[in-house]
């Protein structure tokens, strides 16, 4: 019997070692953790700067992205015209943070009112983009268009000044536009 149990001791022993070979074996052919690295998308985008004689072509080119990754090449040719205060602006974006939506939300425009929030900004380029061709008959019914309650109480008089002011920009008489040559 001692035979008998000295076989099991070498049949056990030679399974144990068996399996460590191959457990041992696993860990060298564990496939390394793939570092994915996220594309860059580059271009320019046109900002806008708010001022009550600026033009359509302006407001219509604000946020406009161009660049070698986006389908438009080369951005509008700047100035539009004689007030034109618009630039370009170099940004950068991961692929991830594109797919995020980190392209759909253009930059605030410049404006002349310093002490806006980039919310109230953008609003402001809204009320001046939602009056599209000729304005209504008195400077009232203008600013009725506008939702004026979503400017903070201590900016909503200079902003209905600002608007009063593009009012009579709107109003008079337009030279016929000619760009400028730079």
């Amino acid at each position: 019997m001692g035979e008998i149990d000295r076989s099991w001791i070498f049949v056990v022993a030679g399974l144990a070692f068996f399996l460590a070979l191959t457990i041992r074996n696993r860990k060298k052919f564990v496939q390394p953790k793939t570092i994915f690295y996220a594309r860059r998308i580059e271009g320019f985008q046109v900002i806008a700067f708010l001022h009550p004689q600026m033009s359509a072509a302006c407001l219509a080119d604000h946020g406009m992205q161009f660049g070698q990754g986006f389908r438009r090449k080369e951005g509008p040719p700047l100035p539009h015209d004689s007030l034109c205060r618009c630039r370009t602006a170099a940004f950068s974006v991961t692929s991830t943070e594109a797919f995020h939506g980190a392209l759909r939300q253009p930059r605030a425009p410049d404006l002349t009112l310093d002490e806006l929030t980039s919310r109230e900004a953008q609003s402001l380029f809204e009320c001046l983009r939602g009056v599209q061709g000729s304005p209504p008959e008195t400077p009232e019914l203008y600013l009725a268009k506008q939702d004026l309650n979503r400017f903070s109480p201590e900016h909503r008089t200079r902003v209905e000044f600002f608007l009063r002011e593009r009012y009579e920009f709107l109003k008079a008489p337009q030279p016929p536009a000619q760009p400028t040559q730079a």
